[in-house]
């Protein structure tokens, strides 16, 4: 197999992205079942759009190596 392949951990909320991060890891992936059972909802489009995309800008904040509770 050529090349190296790309690990995506999965992060379930804002504290499993940094650790993923702080792991070295280039990349973080997430899931809608994830994202939605860390906001207390099924799967399935049930979770609010304003909750999910707030969440997503958590992950993404600290995936990149920023701490949003802290700025």
């Amino acid at each position: 197999m050529p090349g190296t392949p790309l690990v995506l951990p999965n992060a379930l909320d804002a504290a499993s992205a940094r650790m993923v991060e702080a792991a070295g890891f280039p990349a973080v992936a997430t899931s809608s079942a994830a994202t939605a059972a860390d906001l207390g909802y099924d799967d399935g489009e049930a979770a609010p759009v304003e909750e999910v995309l707030a969440a997503a800008a958590l992950l993404s904040a600290v995936a990149a190596g920023k701490d949003p509770f802290t700025q």
